[in-house]
C-alpha cells in the first residue's frame, strides 16, 4: 500500500536545505523506496524538491468543502499512480494555519509519516523578518508585536497535526545543530523519515554567508522600488553574488535587543512546555536557552557604520567586476 510522507516545514527551519537535498538526490531515495512528484504533485515534470505551489492551490478554497475535496482527490491519485512505493513530500506551507484539517480523510485512507521541524521563537522571528516580510514592511519593533500572534506557536501546530496524524504518525524534531542527528540537518532529516546513511549522496554546497543580513535589512527594508513582495528574491541574490567568497562572522547581527531577545522567550514559555511535555518529556527545557555571546548586538553608531562598510565594499565589488567584463568601473 502507498504511504506518505510529508516534510511540512516549519517555515525557516531548514526547509530549503532539505528541499534541495531532496531535490539533488530524488533518485537516490528511489532506492530507499520513496518516489518525489514534481512541484504541481504529479508524475508529470522535473522533479525540484517542494511543492510549495500546488499546497497554495489545495489551500485556496478553504472555506468551502472544494479544498478538502481536491486534498482527498489529489493524494487519491498520487497514490494510485505511485504503485505501492513512499511517496514524499515537501512544502513549508502546510504548517500554515488549519492546512493540517485538509488530511483529515488522506490521513484516514492512507498511512502518513509527517515530520515538522520548529525553531527557538526569537531566532524564527528575526529569520522570517529578514526573508519574507522586511520587503514589505518598514518598521521591525511594530511588525514583531503582530508576528507575535501568529508566528511559532508550536503547540497549536502540535496539537492540530496530532489529530490528523494517528498512531505516532507525527515526528517533530528540533531545528538546532546541537539536536540534529550528527550535528547536521540533512542527515536528521533523513534519520527522520528512516535512512541511516547518507554518505553518497550530494550534499549540496556550504552555507550562504549570512553574517552581513541584518546590516543590510534596515537599508531596505518595506523599499517597493527594490522589492515586488515577501517572495521577491533578486535582491538577496545579488548581495549573495556580492558576498561570494568574503570571510564569515561567527556572530550574527541582532535587530533584537537582549532584552527583547529574552522577552520573546517568556512570551512562548507556556505553549513550549505543553510541546515539551507532550513529546520530549526527558528535556528540562524544550529549546536551549539564549546564549547572547553567540550574537552581534550593536549601538546605532555600530550599525551605522558597519552599513557605510557594506556599501563601500559593495561598490568597490561592483566596480571592479564591470571592469574585468570590459564596462567602465563606477
Amino acid at each position: 500500500m502507498t504511504t506518505f510522507t510529508l516534510h511540512i516545514g516549519a517555515g525557516k527551519a531548514g526547509s530549503t536545505a532539505i528541499q534541495g537535498f531532496i531535490r539533488r538526490n530524488h533518485l537516490r531515495l528511489a532506492d530507499h523506496g520513496f518516489v518525489v512528484p514534481d512541484r504541481n504533485l504529479a508524475f508529470e515534470d522535473a522533479v525540484s524538491g517542494h511543492q510549495v505551489p500546488a499546497v497554495r492551490a489545495l489551500a485556496e478554497d478553504f472555506a468551502s468543502t472544494k479544498s478538502f475535496e481536491r486534498t482527498t482527490a489529489t493524494f487519491t491519485k498520487l497514490a494510485d499512480e505511485a504503485k505501492g512505493k513512499k511517496v514524499l513530500i515537501s512544502a513549508e506551507n502546510l504548517s500554515n494555519g488549519g492546512n493540517a484539517r485538509l488530511f483529515e480523510d488522506v490521513c484516514q485512507r492512507y498511512e502518513m509519516n509527517i515530520v515538522l521541524y520548529i525553531r527557538r521563537q526569537d531566532d524564527l522571528l528575526s529569520s522570517a523578518w529578514q526573508q519574507w516580510h522586511s520587503k514589505v514592511e518598514e518598521d521591525f519593533n511594530a511588525w514583531i508585536i503582530r508576528a507575535l500572534k501568529s508566528y511559532g506557536h508550536w503547540d497549536k501546530m502540535v496539537q492540530a497535526w496530532s489529530k490528523v496524524a494517528t498512531d505516532g504518525g507525527l515526528k517533530v524534531r528540533i531545528f538546532a545543530r546541537s539536536d540534529f542527528v550528527g550535528n547536521d540537518l540533512l542527515a536528521d532529516f533523513a534519520d527522520a523519515i528512516g535512512i541511516d546513511d547518507i554518505g553518497d549522496y550530494d550534499l549540496g554546497g556550504g552555507a550562504v554567508n549570512a553574517s552581513h543580513s541584518d546590516i543590510i535589512t534596515p537599508l531596505v527594508a518595506g523599499n517597493k522600488a527594490i522589492f515586488d513582495g515577501v517572495h521577491d528574491n533578486r535582491f538577496s541574490h545579488m548581495i549573495q553574488e556580492l558576498l561570494e567568497g568574503a570571510p564569515g562572522n561567527s556572530k550574527r547581527v541582532s535587530l533584537l535587543t537582549p532584552g527583547q531577545r529574552d522577552s520573546i522567550v517568556q512570551f512562548y514559555r507556556e505553549g513550549n512546555n505543553r510541546v515539551r511535555r507532550q513529546l520530549f518529556p526527558e528535556r528540562r527545557r524544550l529549546f536551549a536557552p539564549v546564549d547572547h555571546s553567540k550574537y552581534d548586538y550593536l549601538s546605532p553608531e555600530e550599525m551605522t557604520q558597519r552599513q557605510l562598510r557594506f556599501l563601500t565594499e559593495a561598490l568597490v565589488k561592483v566596480g571592479l567586476t564591470g571592469e574585468r567584463a570590459g564596462q567602465p568601473s563606477a
